[in-house]
């Protein structure tokens, strides 16, 4: 039902992260700071969006730091933060967006 994407400041231990989750095939692009300027440049998640063919205006962009939510506001995408101390969160997350 959704487009997904990685926008992470982790160079090439996404990917491995990922496959070894076995997560990695819901991704449609897994964008790090090998491939642009770490965030909080928002250059990263603007390539992801380009590599999934989204408009800003039509992401959410999830993130957990400072740095992910300057990067989203300046990429003009909505921008979603979750506390991983928040046992709660994810489930939160996931019921405002997903059900």
């Amino acid at each position: 039902k959704y487009r997904l994407a990685v926008a992470t400041n982790r160079k090439s231990s996404a990917a491995k992260v990922l496959k070894r989750l076995k997560i990695l095939a819901y991704f449609g692009a897994v964008v790090t700071s090998v491939d642009a300027p770490p965030k909080p440049d928002p250059k990263m998640i603007l390539l992801a969006l380009e590599k999934l063919g989204a408009k800003p205006g039509e992401a959410v962009f999830v993130g957990d730091n400072q740095e992910d939510l300057m990067a989203g506001a300046k990429a003009g995408v909505r921008v979603v933060m979750i506390d991983g101390r928040d046992a709660g969160a994810i489930e939160r997350f996931l019921r405002e967006f997903l059900m």
